[in-house]
């Protein structure tokens, strides 16, 4: 019987299990992260079967030397929902805090590429490749200036 020529997966169901106790626990996926939640679940699996962060980095991507796309999406739908949940509870607590709201609004816009209004505004707002020069003038130095 002729060996496959890769070593077999980590990406098991229980590292599956343990991940999503791990991640899922309390609000892990909010306070944590990425690489402290890979540390607590490495935390509780033997040692053959602790995975390096370059791994973990290549599974979040969709990338593993296995098809072993089963246990793949069933980790990234794991990962994806704790993405949500962290959403969620970002802009819970920014609709809770009236008062410091510009707070969550600055942490959710550098945790979501999506959010970042500032850097859409950058990446949008060019001519053939280069930045345009955008300058803010007063009313009064407008009326001057014409």
């Amino acid at each position: 019987m002729k060996k496959p020529p890769y070593r077999p997966t980590k990406l098991t169901k229980k590292f599956i299990q343990v991940a999503n106790d791990v991640i899922n626990s309390d609000i892990n996926a909010v306070i944590y992260t990425d690489e402290e939640l890979l540390f607590l679940i490495n935390e509780k699996l033997p040692v053959a079967e602790k995975v390096g962060e370059t791994t973990w980095e290549d599974w979040k991507a969709g990338r593993s030397p296995k098809k072993d796309t089963k246990n793949l999406e069933s980790f990234r739908c794991l990962v994806k929902k704790a993405l949500l949940f962290q959403r969620d509870s970002l802009f819970y607590s920014m609709r809770k805090d009236e008062k410091a709201w510009q707070k969550w609004a600055w942490i959710i816009e550098r945790k979501f590429d999506d959010w970042n209004i500032r850097q859409k505004i950058d990446q949008d707002v060019k001519s053939d490749g280069k930045p345009l020069d955008i300058k803010v003038i007063s009313y009064q130095d407008y009326k001057k200036n014409g």
